[in-house]
């Protein structure tokens, strides 16, 4: 097992003290005291707090990019594999953690934030819509996936697991679906619209014209 750096484990103790006391209680000497260190060294790795919080996200998103990566290499080749591979990265439970990202969402009044948010999302969305050539479909699973981590967010308790599993299975319908249209475009092109209608009224997911 790979020993983790300096700065891993400081990011992993802030994540503790996020979970523990939240977002605003949180501090540089907090920090410093979960981790083991003095807040020289803990100032040696990060100049104050708002790097501390943008690392967090940083490291995230790499996360998330890696696991979405490594589903999609054991995935069968598709023209949709990219965006098959997210859907189930989004649903996919890590391991038991402290998981400090939607107090970090706070942060959204932060310019450098949003920038990085809007940065990753606009690369993410030209990545995804750029394999498939339809840019709506991808959009379209962003919108559902974007509302979950809301839902996250804002603590609703409408996105139970039952309903998460029932959505993500949806997602995989209609996926399966575009998948369908893919082989008749390249077949040379779209159904009539009755059959269009008829094809998508099989699917499971239940998607009527």
């Amino acid at each position: 097992m790979t020993r983790k750096s300096s700065r891993e484990l400081i990011l992993d103790a802030t994540e503790r003290v996020i979970s523990r006391v939240g977002l605003a209680a949180t501090t540089m000497s907090a920090v410093a005291d979960e981790a083991g260190i003095s807040k020289g060294g803990l100032f040696y790795h990060f100049t104050g707090k708002k790097e501390l919080l943008l690392s967090i996200i940083d490291r995230f998103l790499a996360r998330f990019n890696q696991r979405r990566r490594l589903i999609a290499a054991a995935l069968p080749d598709s023209p949709l594999r990219p965006l098959k591979a997210y859907v189930y990265a989004c649903f996919q439970v890590p391991e038991r953690s402290p998981q400090p990202l939607p107090n970090l969402f706070t942060l959204l009044d932060d310019a450098d934030l949003r920038e990085k948010i809007r940065d990753h999302r606009l690369g993410l969305f030209s990545e995804l819509a750029g394999s498939v050539g339809r840019p709506e479909w991808v959009a379209m699973v962003l919108f559902v996936t974007d509302g979950l981590w809301m839902a996250d967010y804002c603590r609703l308790d409408s996105a139970t697991t039952d309903l998460r599993d029932k959505i993500a299975g949806a997602l995989s319908d209609l996926i399966a679906y575009y998948e369908k249209q893919v082989v008749l475009d390249q077949a040379g092109g779209v159904p009539p619209a009755a059959e269009a209608v008829s094809t998508m009224e099989d699917q499971p997911c239940g998607i009527r014209s």
